[in-house]
């Protein structure tokens, strides 16, 4: 059975103009300096959450629902990433860059081709087992049997254990979708500050090499930017390889973009101009 969006309440808007609409919990005046020193990230906020509010509000069913869901996935993250950096939280928003990152890819990769969803659900039911499995040291027997089947059925479509439904590396993921530019400048440092290593230490130092309490400003600037970068992207991708007429939209955010991170313009052009992942 197909099913369909029940979502009629749209998403909140985000303005930079106006404290009171901020999405802050603890420095509301941290978060007021960062919107008055990096007014041009935040000015990516209203093209992209209008876009999710017009994704949000669709009425789709099979492949296109999946991808509108995974898109959404992705905005969540960028609403985590916009909460992180307001409240100088700047590595934690780092390691959801990471996520966020994964998600648009594989949010794109599955929109280019409608054969791909078997495969992005029956690695679902891989996992609803896997999970169910471990919960409460395995003792929730009925949630065992309800995914055994799934998971029995789902085993053979995926040779590469440690791989996602895609099968692919992070690195070819990126490749195959647009982002390798992003993917090799940052996927390192992100991973790093979220495995607890050496930079995860390091990151949370002030000058001085004491441990920096928040707020912060350190990677506040890199964490808005790549937040609205990576989701511009996916936006723009799933919009035209969808056929949903938001590019202008979109593309709003793309030409402020172009002036924050000049170096990733040519990426962004070719993205818009060429039907990535769809091989």
């Amino acid at each position: 059975m197909a099913h369909r969006f029940k979502r009629p309440k749209s998403i909140p808007a985000r303005s930079a103009t106006n404290s009171t609409e901020l999405p802050v919990v603890g420095y509301p005046d941290f978060a007021q300096q960062v919107s008055e020193r990096f007014p041009k990230h935040c000015a990516c906020w209203g093209p992209l959450y209008e876009t999710a509010n017009h994704i949000v509000q669709r009425s789709e069913a099979g492949h296109r629902l999946a991808v509108l869901l995974s898109a959404e996935a992705a905005f969540n993250a960028f609403n985590a990433i916009i909460l992180l950096a307001l409240n100088g939280l700047g590595p934690d928003a780092m390691v959801v860059c990471r996520s966020l990152l994964e998600t648009a890819m594989g949010t794109a990769y599955l929109a280019a081709d409608e054969a791909r969803l078997p495969n992005y659900i029956e690695y679902g039911r891989l996992v609803q087992h896997r999970i169910a499995k471990r919960w409460e040291a395995g003792q929730r027997v009925d949630l065992i049997n309800a995914t055994k089947a799934g998971h029995d059925s789902a085993m053979n479509r995926f040779p590469k254990k440690n791989l996602s439904w895609h099968q692919l590396q992070n690195h070819q993921l990126a490749a195959e979708t647009g982002y390798k530019d992003v993917y090799d400048d940052y996927y390192p440092l992100w991973s790093s500050i979220a495995h607890g290593d050496f930079l995860a230490t390091t990151s949370r130092l002030s000058p001085e090499g004491r441990f920096q309490p928040p707020p912060a400003w350190e990677f506040i600037d890199d964490a808005l930017e790549l937040g609205a970068e990576i989701t511009a992207r996916m936006f723009y991708q799933v919009t035209r390889l969808l056929k949903l007429g938001y590019e202008s939209t979109v593309d709003r955010v793309i030409v402020i973009l172009d002036e924050l991170e000049p170096k990733r313009a040519q990426a962004r052009r070719y993205l818009i101009s060429t039907n990535t992942s769809s091989t």
